[in-house]
């Protein structure tokens, strides 16, 4: 053995090494080169995007421009081509309006949060664009085991409705919880669930919806026989394997389910609201911020204050309705999980079997299963009428970051949500034409 090779031996045999903080994909996508290709392939991305939108052109004709004017970018054609078309379906504005009017299943959203200053302090970039109502872009991008090839892969998903990071609270809410609201009050049950991963925003999307809830409250309504509304307000946090009343200050309680497999929590309190009264969103807010204040936050690496347990608010009706607002704990990545003790890795993965059982109810709604597999988890036991009862209506909101390093956690994100969306083969196009990418009536 040559005395360069013992050299290197002593020198790996000490030295400390944790896999999970070695340069994988998600850093190497910051080092400045790659991060100067990723930045122009997007960019390219765009601009052919945008010449595939001038109709009077035919692929053959804009294959010739593009490629003079964008190099390498040929490829990109159909692919923008055929998103064009999809963003031109003649049904998709009516199905979109359709699934809103309609009582009972799934409407999923998609909120993009901003950018940090701290994630451009890292040199962090958004790879996520939310420039239509109905559409969300995710450039994906991927490095060769050499380091010396970047593949990118763009991917855009359709939903119901898409916030962009311009979109404040008022206008997430007045879109989304005015409608449930309305409904609810009128006797139908309806939920609202916000999901993603840690960090993007749910708690902040959620509290923006408990305040618009406090104060449609103070509007009030008035039931057939002239009889005013009131509420019943309860509050429970799901924390790994308990439950826990938290208007009671953290009382831990039972769930049961009944002979119709109905879900009910035993122990629990409800606190009563006049509707329609001057100081009904004071009484709402002096319920819920004692209650708020006693869920379970920790410091985590991905999140200063990350909820470590499901939040589930629950306002009934005098009118027989329900409105919940769920806050869903946020998934972590291995590498996110470093500095975790024992205790936080047995939370961890309690919420990561959590939120594979709504998953999995997601996947059974979407195969159309005879039963979604509910009984998995506390989680999918107290969101039971979700899934079984046609007449409930349910909207997801769906947060992600906009940044490289978090690509893996909003592809993932967006792939499960999307579950629910109905299928777009079969709409009619509004583009014609023939050659690549081209398959409109």
């Amino acid at each position: 053995m040559t005395q360069g090779r013992i050299e290197q031996e002593e020198m790996w045999g000490n030295a400390k090494v944790n896999v999970r903080q070695q340069l994988s994909n998600r850093e190497a996508l910051l080092q400045k080169n790659i991060r100067v290709q990723m930045k122009q392939a997007i960019k390219d991305f765009h601009a052919v995007n945008m010449l595939t939108k001038w109709e009077e052109f035919t692929p053959e004709v804009l294959m010739i421009i593009i490629g003079y004017s964008v190099s390498g970018a040929a490829p990109l054609i159909p692919h923008a081509i055929n998103h064009m078309q999809r963003d031109n379906l003649d049904d998709t504005k009516e199905m979109v309006e359709a699934r809103k009017e309609k009582i009972g299943g799934f409407r999923i959203c998609v909120r993009k949060r901003p950018m940090l200053q701290v994630e451009r302090d890292l040199n962090e970039y958004s790879v996520v664009n939310a420039g239509n109502k109905r559409s969300i872009l995710l450039h994906e991008g991927k490095i060769s085991r050499s380091g010396n090839r970047l593949s990118m892969t763009h991917k855009r998903f359709h939903f119901d409705r898409v916030f962009d990071e311009m979109s404040t609270n008022e206008d997430v809410t007045k879109d989304v919880v005015e409608l449930l609201y309305k409904r609810s009050t009128s006797g139908l049950n309806c939920t609202l669930i916000c999901y993603g991963q840690t960090g993007t925003g749910k708690t902040y999307t959620v509290m923006g919806a408990l305040r618009k809830v406090a104060q449609l409250l103070n509007k009030g309504g008035v039931l057939d026989n002239d009889e005013t509304l009131s509420a019943e307000v309860s509050f429970l946090e799901l924390h790994g394997k308990k439950c826990y009343d938290l208007i009671q200050e953290r009382k831990e309680i039972r769930l049961m389910s009944d002979k119709d497999e109905k879900v009910h929590a035993r122990g629990i309190i409800t606190k009563t609201v006049a509707m329609g009264k001057a100081n009904s969103e004071q009484q709402f807010n002096y319920i819920l911020e004692p209650a708020l204040a006693l869920r379970s936050v920790e410091v985590t690496e991905r999140n200063p204050i990350s909820s470590r347990s499901h939040a589930v608010c629950r306002v009934k009706f005098s009118s027989g309705g329900e409105l919940t607002v769920v806050d869903l704990a946020g998934s972590e990545r291995n590498y996110e999980t470093i500095q975790m003790t024992p205790r936080q890795h047995r939370e961890s993965a309690e919420i990561n079997k959590a939120l594979m059982a709504l998953k999995d109810c997601i996947r059974a709604q979407h195969e159309k299963k005879l039963k979604a597999p509910y009984r998995a988890n506390l989680l999918t036991r107290v969101l039971r009428d979700c899934f079984v009862d046609e007449a409930h209506t349910t909207t997801i909101i769906a947060t992600v970051s906009p940044t490289t390093t978090d690509c893996f956690h909003t592809l993932n994100t967006l792939d499960h949500v999307s579950l629910m969306m109905p299928p777009m083969e079969n709409l009619k196009m509004r583009v014609g034409g023939s050659g690549a990418g081209f398959s409109g009536e």
